[in-house]
This record gives C-alpha cells, sequence and structure tokens, in this order.
C-alpha cells in the first residue's frame, strides 16, 4: 500500500503510454533494520500540451502513513533530468 500509489505514478509519468518509451527501475535493499525502496523513472521524453494541475492524496496519504511507522520512516523526491527519485524507507524486523 506504501509503494504502489509511487510506482504508478513513475508509469503515469515517466512511460510514454503511446509509444512505451520510458525507464522505470525499482530497487529494494534491506540496511539496518530498513527496507529502502528507490523508484526511478526517466521522465517523458516528449511532453504534448500541458498537463493541467493536479493535487493527488495518494502522497499525502502515504506520508500520513510512513509517520506512523516512526523516527527512521521517511519518503524523499528529487529530479534527475526530467525524471523523477522517490526514495523510501520502511522499517522492518529481521
Amino acid at each position: 500500500m506504501l509503494i504502489q500509489p509511487f510506482v504508478e505514478n513513475a508509469i503515469l509519468h515517466g512511460i510514454d503510454l503511446n509509444n512505451g518509451e520510458g525507464q522505470i527501475d525499482i530497487n529494494f535493499e534491506i540496511k539496518n533494520d530498513v527496507l529502502e525502496v528507490t523508484i526511478t523513472d526517466s521522465g517523458k521524453l516528449v511532453t504534448k500540451g500541458i498537463e493541467p494541475a493536479h493535487r493527488s492524496l495518494s502522497g499525502a496519504i502515504s506520508r500520513e502513513r510512513i509517520s506512523l511507522l516512526g523516527k527512521n520512516a521517511s519518503i524523499s523526491t528529487a529530479t534527475k533530468g526530467k525524471g523523477t527519485i522517490v526514495k523510501l524507507r520502511i522499517p522492518v524486523s529481521t
């Protein structure tokens, strides 16, 4: 439930659905009892028109859920070229 909205967003904004161009990488790694999930998309190569302003509630809901998991949990986003990198830190017990 925490990862799905970010993967869906990467598909919508990182893959051109008309021709399939673009790339999404999803990496999982456990470090010190924290699952680190990195979702990277390449961004669309060509933007057709201007997309209407849209504020998704899924990001706010995910951030609220992450905050309930404690101080070692977090979500961060960064841009890389036209793409986006999302990093989630989810505490787990091993």
